[in-house]
């Protein structure tokens, strides 16, 4: 355990579920149960194994994903917390859109990833090269170009469908 600052994850709201992934020493991800009336909250369960510190995780249908130390992205299933499958990638910032992963690793480097049948794909990276100062932003995608900041540059990068 190494305690390297606060790192200020947003949870996720979904189907009547809040979910969480923390780094610290007990925390992990975690599912919890909110009451109908929203008075009570229960722990459906927790995989104090993944960690993110990033606030790189999203819930796509029947899962969640997040990247993690080490340099993988992982696919938690969102009914047990089990990790069902996993991909070499950068840790870093993690969005989905088109279908697709996008996720923008901390040492600068992007991958493209699909997710099918429970599979991880990835099907293309590049490395941003322009700015300066740490890898912390996150990819935004608008009408079909997708925009990285590193530090004070702004690149765009038209995707193909």
């Amino acid at each position: 355990y190494q305690y390297d600052g606060e790192h200020c994850n947003s949870p996720v709201f979904a189907d009547g579920a809040i979910y969480f992934i923390g780094n610290e020493k007990d925390d992990g991800a975690v599912k919890l149960s909110l009451s109908e009336n929203g008075e009570n909250i229960t722990e459906v369960w927790r995989n104090s194994k993944v960690k993110n510190n990033f606030n790189a995780f999203v819930k796509v249908e029947n899962n969640l994903f997040t990247t993690v130390a080490g340099n993988w992205l992982k696919a938690l299933n969102d009914e047990n917390g089990l990790v069902s499958d996993s991909v070499k990638v950068a840790t870093g910032s993690l969005i989905f859109a088109d279908n697709k992963f996008i996720c923008y690793g901390m040492n600068g480097e992007v991958n493209l990833i699909q997710y099918n049948q429970n599979k991880f794909d990835v099907t293309g990276n590049f490395k941003i090269k322009e700015g300066t100062g740490h890898h912390f932003s996150h990819p935004v995608l608008a009408n079909g170009v997708m925009y990285i900041r590193h530090g004070n540059a702004l690149m765009a990068y038209q995707l193909k469908r």
